[in-house]
């Protein structure tokens, strides 16, 4: 006894594909939504005015100095988040003036050791994303200016092991990682004695095993990530799910 398939509208569409040799036809569930369309720096910075929101996001705009004028009234923000940053240390003084401002991210055009100052200067700010930027040694030592900080995600290959003392003076300091910072054994020196880190992470590090082994006997319950990795020695490697 032969049984037959009632041809669905699905299982016709992958037919005619197969036999126009066409490529695979991709369908999606009824219940997946397609992705949201990302509304643009105008239409955020109206809604944060109109006390909708208390946070901007913008991956693909690029912005620069003229848009970030639009914030210097916006007293309800709390974050910023730039994909295509093109700011430069003048306009990111906008910020400056924001009592309820506490979270900033840049990525897109290299931050250096101006803007890094400048950013620096902004009273309220706590968490500070910074993944790309060409930030020295002097310009870290503007941290001083910034003792309340809680996290701290720094991408700089000009950064050296002496300028990690500038990091390791960060008593507030909970979370942090360096991406790219060729920082060796000594640098962990730096950070050991940073008693309320509860999280670092190092990618690209030129450190060793006995570096992190001393790291952790210093600091048992620090939670280690070393390329994405938990480290061996890390007491909470098997705590999460990657």
């Amino acid at each position: 006894m032969k049984t037959f398939v009632a041809a669905t509208p699905l299982l016709l569409l992958l037919a005619t594909a197969l036999l126009l040799d066409a490529p695979p036809v991709v369908v999606l569930p009824h219940d997946v939504a397609p992705p949201p369309i990302e509304r643009t720096w105008r239409e955020q910075v109206a809604e944060v005015e109109a006390g909708r929101r208390e946070a901007i996001v913008v991956a693909h705009e690029a912005i620069g100095d003229e848009q970030l004028r639009d914030v210097r009234t916006l007293t309800m923000l709390q974050a910023l988040e730039l994909g295509e940053s093109r700011v430069t240390a003048s306009g990111i003084q906008h910020l400056a003036a924001l009592h309820n401002f506490r979270r900033l991210t840049l990525r897109g055009e290299a931050v250096d050791d101006e803007l890094f100052t400048a950013i620096c200067r902004i009273p309220t700010v706590r968490y500070l994303n910074l993944p790309h930027t060409t930030v020295t040694d002097n310009g870290l030592a503007a941290l001083a200016l910034r003792p309340q900080l809680v996290q701290l995600r720094l991408g700089s290959p000009q950064l050296t092991d002496a300028g990690l003392a500038q990091i390791g003076r960060l008593k507030k300091l909970r979370f942090l990682h360096l991406i790219d910072v060729p920082l060796t054994d000594a640098g962990l020196e730096h950070l050991a004695g940073m008693t309320s880190l509860e999280s670092l992470y190092l990618d690209g590090a030129r450190i060793t095993d006995a570096g992190v082994s001393r790291l952790l006997t210093t600091r048992p319950q620090l939670h280690l990530h070393l390329d994405q990795q938990h480290h061996d020695l890390d007491p909470h490697r098997h705590d999460h799910v990657h």
